[in-house]
């Protein structure tokens, strides 16, 4: 029988795809203008949580990385320094250690020793250790050896890994200063589980 061709509805995420494009857009600005047109920009308040973490992970996944007065536009624009839902301020710290965003640390440092998810603290310390923010690898250290006994002793065990092995240049990280990219398959299907995501929320 020939293959059955999956189709799916991208309705709630042709928007979140537009802001991305147009937040990166203003970041090449050659004219320093750097904010969006405001009633884009405001899209992103009235989405929920799904489509605002696919909005910060497509700017990560274009692979451009933002310059700091964009990033600081977005902060302006959606107060995401403060952001307690854990995805979204893992995406958005993430995409600051990699632009070399200075103002990220304390909020970067903070998620590493009270988050507990070795899903964010193992990337988290990476970031840090590999971010072209002064300061940060050995920031990222000491704070490790100053909080490791917080951890699950896996968790523990496998970020000393990182740290041990971590150089900036080392094979495991990318030319950007940040772990390798997901493979194209892997954000396909990272973008259609948010959409199935997306659809049952919306059916519930």
């Amino acid at each position: 029988m020939p293959p059955v061709e999956l189709q799916f509805d991208l309705t709630l995420v042709e928007p979140v795809k537009a802001l991305a494009k147009a937040w990166i857009k203003a970041s090449d600005d050659k004219k320093g203008r750097t904010v969006v047109k405001p009633a884009l920009a405001a899209d992103y308040l009235g989405w929920p949580s799904l489509q605002q973490q696919l909005f910060l992970q497509e700017l990560f996944d274009k692979g451009k990385v933002l310059s700091i007065a964009a990033l600081d536009a977005i902060e302006e624009a959606y107060k995401l320094d403060t952001q307690k839902n854990s995805e979204i301020r893992f995406k958005w710290i993430k995409l600051c250690l990699r632009a070399g965003r200075a103002a990220i640390m304390s909020n970067a440092c903070e998620m590493a020793i009270t988050q507990g998810r070795m899903k964010f603290v193992r990337p988290l310390y990476r970031f840090l250790v590999t971010c072209p923010i002064a300061g940060a690898s050995r920031a990222a250290r000491s704070l490790f050896e100053a909080n490791k006994d917080v951890y699950h002793p896996i968790c523990r065990k496998m970020v000393a890994n990182d740290l041990a092995k971590t150089e900036v240049g080392d094979a495991d990280v990318d030319v950007d200063g940040a772990p390798p990219k997901r493979s194209m398959a892997t954000r396909v299907f990272f973008g259609a589980g948010v959409v199935v995501a997306l659809a049952v929320a919306s059916f519930w």
